[in-house]
């Protein structure tokens, strides 16, 4: 069995954090220091498709930057949608599209179209942050808390409405 990557690349550094160091070498125009880790890289996790693209970068200017994309969904719509009124859903729909919207601002993230239940948040552009990764990951956690931890109109809107298309089967959607 190998030893762990980030023992093999050395102390403190994990291979993250090459790709980021070649990513800003490139965006301030030093393609051999970002060849150089990208080629580390490779050497350690061959294969590695972000190290592959970095060395295939083109050199005529332009930034790199890594970004990190979290998609969020209304868990259970259609059945959502086949036992609510038009207006009621819509409400619904509305009203979760602007707690998912305003999470993802809170971490500084940015979705680009807010419509429908499936939305596309975007970190890292189009401002950069060193942990749009940790930003991604704690709005998608903060989407997940329990409804009560949330903006009381909105989840009393959400909980009456699951409660009121509960399947009759004694199952209760969550």
């Amino acid at each position: 069995m190998s030893p762990p990557r980030e023992l093999r690349l050395g102390a403190g550094s994990s291979i993250d954090d090459l790709l980021d160091q070649a990513v800003a070498a490139i965006n301030r125009g030093d393609r051999r220091t970002a060849t150089a880790l990208a080629d580390h890289v490779l050497a350690v996790d061959h294969g590695n498709t972000e190290a592959e693209d970095l060395l295939a970068a083109p050199s005529d200017g332009g930034e790199i930057r890594r970004l990190t994309i979290l998609y969020v969904d209304l868990v259970d719509s259609a059945v959502l949608s086949s036992h609510a009124e038009l207006d009621t859903y819509g409400l619904l729909v509305g009203r979760y599209r602007d707690v998912v919207v305003d999470i993802v601002t809170r971490f500084d993230g940015h979705i680009g179209s807010p419509t429908g239940e499936g939305l596309l948040a975007v970190f890292g552009h189009p401002r950069a942050h060193e942990d749009d990764v940790r930003r991604a990951v704690l709005a998608g956690l903060l989407q997940q808390w329990p409804a009560e931890t949330r903006e009381h109109e909105t989840a009393c809107a959400i909980c009456v409405l699951l409660a009121a298309v509960s399947p009759d089967d004694g199952e209760t959607l969550q």
